[in-house]
């Protein structure tokens, strides 16, 4: 191919070369100077990468939290007796929370599992008295078998209607006025039969 011819003077040409090739030099090894910056960065990142994958805190299990179980004679682990609301999870599954604890999360609460609650239909928020067995390979603890809910057994609770469910329930009118005015004073007792009567 060709070379172009090129025309310089004493005066405009030197400055013009100069300008126009130190300018494109200077230009064209920023340039790769960035690129390679930014592809030895991220050749850098890449053998560098951090691990994204964090723990969830109160997911992770020592044996500072849930240490080994005792065992009886007979190498079982022992059920103990448990009080405590359910609570519930999205998921389907809950926890039993102490008083104790003024009911509120810890990582030794006993586990309710899903089936368990299907099972019954446990709700949020009720009272179990559970039997709850400590896990072995450093899991917390799990309920195993509920002996009341809210005072009734387990199978006499599956029975009561739910109150978040207004076709479950029977709306009951009042019959009976009572009357709160008992004379002059208090005249609020008055006010009150006039604005918002009660019954039953």
């Amino acid at each position: 191919m060709p070379k172009k011819k090129r025309y310089r003077s004493n005066s405009t040409g030197n400055s013009s070369g100069y300008n126009s090739g130190g300018s494109t030099g200077y230009s064209s090894s920023t340039h790769s100077g960035n690129g390679g910056g930014n592809g030895g960065g991220g050749r850098s990142r890449g053998g560098r990468r951090p691990n994204r994958r964090r723990r969830a805190p109160g997911n992770t299990n020592s044996n500072e939290h849930f240490p080994e179980p005792q065992v009886d004679e007979n190498g079982e682990i022992p059920l103990l007796e448990f009080v405590g609301l359910l609570e519930m999870h999205p998921n389907g599954y809950g926890f039993l929370r102490s008083n104790d604890s003024n009911y509120s999360r810890e990582r030794t609460d006993p586990f309710v599992p899903g089936t368990m609650i299907e099972k019954f239909g446990l709700r949020q928020g009720v009272c179990i008295r559970a039997m709850m067995q400590q896990a072995r390979r450093q899991q917390g603890p799990r309920v195993r078998e509920i002996i009341d809910v809210d005072g009734l057994k387990p199978e006499e609770y599956v029975n009561v209607k739910n109150f978040d469910d207004d076709k479950a329930l029977t709306p009951i009118n009042p019959e009976q006025w009572l009357n709160l005015e008992i004379g002059q004073e208090p005249i609020t007792n008055r006010i009150i039969d006039l604005l918002a009567p009660l019954g039953k």
